[in-house]
Formats: C-alpha cells, structure tokens, sequence
C-alpha cells in the first residue's frame, strides 16, 4: 500500500504543495523573524543612543561628578537600565553594574554580554537569573568609564517565541500535509480500484456494468461520466450489430431459399427454355434485392462510423427538398395519388446533398409502400414540406395511411424490423434505420407521430430535424 500511495497524483500534488508551502513559510517566516530581531536591535540601541545623548549634556554641564549623580539616580530606578562608571584604577563610582563585563567591545564600543539578576524567572532557590544585555562603553576626558547599557532579556524571550512558532508551524504544516496527503491518496486509490473492478467485469463480458460515479462533480466524476456514455454508445452498438445479424440471418435466409429452389428448378426443367428464362429473370430479381439490403446495410455503417462529416457543406434546403418534391410529384399522379409540397424559402444546413436527397426518398418510398388507406377509405395523399422550427429546419413528410402505433415507433427504427402489415409489402425494413442514421450524421434527429391524432387512420408524419444555419440579411 504505502508504495501505491507514493504512485498516486493525490498524494504526490498534496506532497508537492506541502513541501512548496514549507518552503514559502520558512522563507517568509525566516523574512519576518529577520525583521523583527533588526527591529528591536534598532530600538534597543537607539535607546542607549538616547541616554548616552543625555547622559553626555550632563557630563559637559557638570563634569564626572555631575555624571555620577545623574547616573546613580537612574540606577536607582526600577527598569531595564544598565549603567557603569569607575575610575581608571578600577574603583567603581556609580551604577547598577559593579563591574564591566568581560567582553571586548566592537570598533563603535558596543558590546553584548550576560548578567545575573533577580527577577521573577530566578531559580526556587531564590537565586539570580541569566539576562542577556546590550550597552555601549566611553572613555571619559578624566580616564574614567562609562558603560549605559539595557537588558534585552525581553527581547530574547520575544526572539524565541517567534523561532517556537514558526517550528511549530512548520511541524504543524508538515504533518497537516502528509495527512492530507495520505487521505487524497487512499480516497483517489478507493476509485481507481473501483473503476478497475468495473473495468474488469466489463472486460469480462458484463456491458451492463458501469463505472461508480460519487456524486461529488469533481474530475474523476466527469471522466466516469463521459466513459459511461462510451460504454451506453458500444453497448448500443454492439446490441445493433447482434440484432443486425441475427435479422441478416433471418430475413436472407428466405429469399435466398427461394434463390436456391428457382435456381434448381430452372435447371431441371428440360421442356424448353421459355421457363428456364422466366425463373432466371426471378433469379437476377432476388440478387438485385439482396445486393439492395447490403447496399443499405454499407450505407447506414459508413453512415454511423462518420464518413458523411466529410462532406457536409452549407446547403440551400429549399432547392433540395423542391428538388425532390419534382422527382416525385409526377410518379404520384400517374399513380393517382394526391402530393403537395410546402416548401419554405431561404432555408440552409450544413448538409451531404446526396445522403440527405437519399433520406427524403425513403420516406417518401415508405410512404407510397405503407402509407395507402384501407379499402374503401380515401386515396393516399401525401405532403412534403419544409418548415422553419427557430433553431432547426423540418424536413417533413406526411401520409393519410394506417400510420405506426406509438408503441412501435421505437422498433420500427431498428434495422429490418417490419410491422405484421407490411410483411406483405416489398421491402427490406432498412428505410427508417437509414433516415435515421443520416439524420444522426447531420446533428439532427428523426421523430415520428400522428398526421391526425385520434382519427381511425391517424396516418404518418415523419420528420427529420437538422440544426439550421443563419446567414445575415
């Protein structure tokens, strides 16, 4: 485990920012400290400098004697002043210090040593206690000495209080780090390991199963999100591709059946050759039909796996969609069956004018194959039109037949599906499941519903929608 924890980016990020924060606290701590320590230095010493300043006035108005009356009435006061006069034999004058310190001064005359006072850090015994001092030595015209000097003790105590705190901080920031680290790693190893028991079952065979998604919204969320909608998408694929071929296998075997038998049959028949032509022209009948269904089925996965994005290009739909309605409009009236077309102007999308023009003749085939009235009802009539939906553009096509029931709206999508109805009728069942993988091709979609709700036949109104393009007027 602590060797897993060490190879996860939790942990090391929570390291990384913990050792750049020590960092950064040491150097601004270590800065503040510095200035904080010049500080009182400065203080302390322009403290003395302002007695020393003083004390001088008085040794110029009054000479030495003066000097040591001023100077053992400031000693005689309670504080952190330190005062040593003495002549040059040694002998001491006045002050609090009875004798100097055992300390060479600098060039300036300053000096720091350590006295012994008794304050309220004294021993329990009563005894006196280290205190660290700061003063400045004179020679005087007479040959005597002059020490003023303060205790810093204070300060000292100030100076480590600081150094306490900021090793305490550093501990303190240390340890809050690793642990912080240590738990984004466990909880960022907790699921890693879960979305690889996932993976696993996944890999095994089980599509169903899903990566686990906490709920928090933080990026390994929306990874698990956006692999989870792959899985659904390859799930889906792979759930069409056995239906695919489990319909192949059904759906071929029959017509290839009859291609076996006609082909049998022609070659038996030895009477003449007027029946031989007859089940051979079957014959080229039922390849061109099957060489039709693999064509759609190429079609709709060249379709899926995006070949139709590189030939998307902005396209005036009105000219399309009237394009077609012309194709078609003249075999509906020699088929006595009533066409409209509605068609808007100056409406665009981004579209493959072929796969498109494709898509709309089936639904008008589909239509025409599936969309006649019972007996005794009115003739079939059929509308194509094109309509402006705000964002989208409608490419629609309607019927007055039976219609689909909602249902079945869903299955009828799916490749080679046919209703009961239409099993009767020529066909494939690979019309919708091509309309509707142009209409994915293109950003759209494909929706089905009622021409005439609650009517006996409602009829059909199949729509494709396709995002549409604005230019400026």
């Amino acid at each position: 485990m602590p060797g897993r924890l060490w190879r996860t980016s939790g942990f090391r990020l929570a390291l990384g920012f913990t050792v750049l924060f020590v960092i950064t606290a040491v150097v601004v701590g270590g800065f503040v400290y510095a200035r904080s320590a010049a500080l009182l230095i400065r203080q302390t010493d322009e403290t003395i400098e302002a007695e020393i300043r003083g004390l001088a006035e008085q040794y110029a108005d009054g000479g030495l004697r003066e000097l040591a009356a001023t100077v053992g009435g400031r000693s005689r006061r309670p504080g952190d002043g330190l005062y040593y006069l003495g002549v040059p034999q040694g002998r001491h004058v006045a002050g609090n210090l009875d004798r100097l310190p055992e300390v060479a001064p600098d060039a300036s005359g300053w000096l720091d040593f350590d006295i012994q006072r008794f304050d309220a850090t004294a021993g329990p015994d009563g005894g006196p206690a280290m205190h660290a001092a700061r003063g400045r030595l004179f020679r005087l015209r007479e040959g005597a000495v002059l020490l003023v000097g303060r205790d810093i003790q204070a300060r000292r105590n100030i100076e480590a209080v600081i150094e306490q705190a900021l090793i305490a901080g550093l501990v303190v920031t240390l340890v809050l780090g690793l642990g912080g680290g240590i738990v984004a790693g466990r909880r960022m190893l907790h699921r890693v390991d879960a979305a690889s028991a996932a993976a696993r079952e996944i890999m095994s065979g089980d599509l169903t199963r899903r990566l686990p998604d906490n709920g928090t919204g933080d990026e390994l969320d929306r990874l698990s999100d956006t692999l989870n909608r792959m899985l659904d998408r390859i799930e889906q694929l792979l759930t069409a591709m056995r239906e695919v071929t489990d319909n192949v296998a059904h759906d071929l075997r029959t017509p290839l059946t009859r291609l076996r038998a006609r082909a049998e049959a022609a070659l038996a028949d030895d009477t003449g050759s007027a029946k031989a032509q007859a089940a051979l022209s079957d014959i080229v009948d039922e390849a061109d039909r099957l060489l039709q269904v693999f064509t759609s089925l190429l079609a709709i996965a060249r379709i899926e796996a995006g070949s139709a994005g590189e030939h998307l290009a902005d396209t005036d739909l009105s000219a399309l969609v009237g394009d077609v309605a012309e194709l078609y409009e003249p075999i509906c009236e020699q088929h006595g069956i009533a066409f409209e077309a509605r068609i808007a102007s100056h409406l665009r999308a981004h579209a493959d004018r072929q796969l498109l023009s494709q898509a709309i003749a089936n639904l008008i085939e589909n239509a025409l194959n599936h969309g006649r009235p019972a007996q005794g009802s009115p003739t079939l009539s059929l509308s194509l039109s094109l309509e402006d939906g705000g964002d989208e553009v409608l490419v629609v096509v309607a019927d007055n037949g039976p219609g689909i029931p909602a249902a079945r709206r869903d299955d009828v999508r799916r490749r080679f599906y046919r209703l009961d109805d239409s099993r009767s009728v020529p066909g494939s069942g690979l019309g919708l499941s091509l309309v509707q993988a142009v209409a994915g091709a293109h950003g759209g979609r494909m929706s089905l519903a009622d021409t005439m709700p609650g009517a006996a036949e409602p009829g059909l109104r199949a729509i494709v929608h396709l995002p549409a393009v604005r230019t400026a007027d």
